[in-house]
């Protein structure tokens, strides 16, 4: 039988980092025409908006990481401070859609020490987008690894990683094991999430554990419905933990 794994190794770093401030808009998106709601400049540290976009096939992607699970009234006085409160450094973050073919991005810069307002009136609140349909995340660069940084809108809890696959799973699993330096221990017993199935472009989520080190590396494989194969992404991410 031929498995091709989906992995996410992901590193739950308690502590310092450091961290590359990237550009605030992304270039290689294409604006819609709506000038209201097309991908933009919002403020200093923001752009937000619709862009166009095809689905790729056979993807499993991290559609967001936070502390406890983003929630938040839509309406249009609604804003909402973002911030990540253990970072040594700025620290990139991005909202997307998580619903399939709902190209929608904010992709802004929290500074060291401060937070970054994130007023729905411009686009969510327009669009109708509720907490359900939208994901959040953070990240830095080191230089070598892209790094995900799970991100404090006001609440607190668990670190919860969100995911989403583009074709329907039979079967998610996941183990973790602490780090050694830039390197992974052996890995736990695999685990499997309580949804039996997965539908393409719904959401599923996995609460990260604890860590005495602070460091973890996290493996994700899902089980493409129908067939013996399993959906193959790897990427390798320190996540500063609260």
């Amino acid at each position: 039988m031929k498995y091709l794994f989906s992995i996410i190794i992901i590193s739950i770093l308690i502590g310092s980092a450091s961290i590359a401030t990237a550009q605030v808009c992304d270039n290689n998106l294409k604006a819609v025409d709506n000038p209201l709601t097309a991908y933009q400049l919002r403020s200093q540290r923001r752009c937000e908006g619709y862009y166009r976009s095809k689905v790729s096939s056979g993807s499993l992607d991290i559609v967001g990481l936070t502390h406890g699970h983003l929630s938040y009234e839509l309406a249009s006085e609604t804003r909402i401070p973002l911030s990540a409160p253990l970072a040594t450094q700025a620290i990139n973050i991005r909202a997307v859609g998580i619903k399939l073919k709902t190209y929608y991005r904010m992709d802004g810069v929290i500074p060291l020490g401060s937070k970054l307002d994130w007023p729905l009136k411009d686009v969510v609140y327009q669009k109708k987008l509720s907490d359900r349909e939208v994901g959040l995340y953070g990240w830095f660069n080191d230089g070598k690894n892209k790094t995900y940084v799970p991100i404090n809108f006001g609440e607190s809890g668990d670190v919860v990683l969100t995911l989403r696959s583009s074709t329907d799973l039979s079967k998610v699993q996941w183990r973790f094991a602490e780090t050694v330096g830039q390197a992974c221990s052996t890995m736990g017993k695999f685990k499997k999430i309580k949804q039996v199935t997965i539908k393409r472009g719904k959401a599923f989520k996995i609460y990260l554990p604890a860590s005495p080190t602070g460091k973890l590396c996290l493996e994700v494989a899902g089980k493409i419905d129908g067939s013996s194969r399993w959906l193959k992404l790897i990427e390798r991410v320190q996540v500063v933990s609260q």
